[in-house]
This record gives C-alpha cells, sequence and structure tokens, in this order.
C-alpha cells in the first residue's frame, strides 16, 4: 500500500490545476495560510484533511496573481484585457487613477493584505 503525503505548514496551496488523483496522494496538510480555487476544483478541498486554515479564495482560472507590494497606477492595465485581480501583500492604487480605469480593466479584484487607494474610490 502506498503511503499518503503529510504536509507542513503551505503559505499559498493553490487548487486550481489540482485533479482527483492529485489530491487523493495527500493524506493531511497540517497548515495552510491561503487556499485558492477555482469553481471548478473547490469541491477538492473536502477531500482534504487540513490541520488549520486560514482564509479559502474562490477565483477564475485565469486570475491574475500579484505579490508583494504592487502600486496600480493609470497605466496599470494598459494593453490587457479585462482580468480578476488576486493580489497578495499591498496593494496601493495612485491618486491619479480614476473608478472608471477599475471598471474597464478589472472584473474582480481580491486583496489579501493592505489595501491603499484614495479616499475618491
Amino acid at each position: 500500500m502506498e503511503q499518503k503525503k503529510i504536509i507542513n505548514s503551505v503559505n499559498t496551496l493553490d487548487l486550481r490545476n489540482a485533479t482527483e488523483e492529485s489530491v487523493a496522494e495527500i493524506d493531511e496538510i497540517k497548515n495552510i495560510n491561503m487556499l485558492i480555487c477555482s469553481k471548478e476544483t473547490a469541491h477538492l478541498i473536502t477531500r482534504i484533511k487540513v490541520g488549520n486554515l486560514n482564509s479559502t479564495v474562490q477565483v477564475p482560472g485565469d486570475v491574475k496573481q500579484a505579490m508583494g507590494q504592487v502600486t496600480i497606477t493609470r497605466d496599470y492595465f494598459k494593453g490587457e484585457e479585462t482580468t480578476f485581480l488576486l493580489a497578495t501583500g499591498q496593494l496601493i492604487i495612485e491618486p491619479d487613477v480614476v473608478a472608471e480605469d477599475l471598471e474597464a480593466a478589472l472584473d474582480g479584484l481580491i486583496v489579501m493584505g493592505q489595501f491603499i487607494y484614495p479616499e475618491h474610490l
């Protein structure tokens, strides 16, 4: 019989590309800070024994991830399709950004950390 994996202390567990088979190989994960899943993989969370879980975030499979300190200026999204942004760390929106810029560029926004934005937004 094959021994299943026991994993300790994971900062970010991304299940967006997980499969039934890959999850079946894991017996337990003892500590997870942030678990990321998509609508298609959310059901896999119940297949994993988890000791401690800080937060769960469900995002589209094609989410744009930004980690650390990220500053959004008026040019940040230029030339890109609309996107869903998951920011972990510090997200700063510059004062010259207007609501219309964000509405045109973002399908959604999740900030896991400090969020600094101008009062007009």
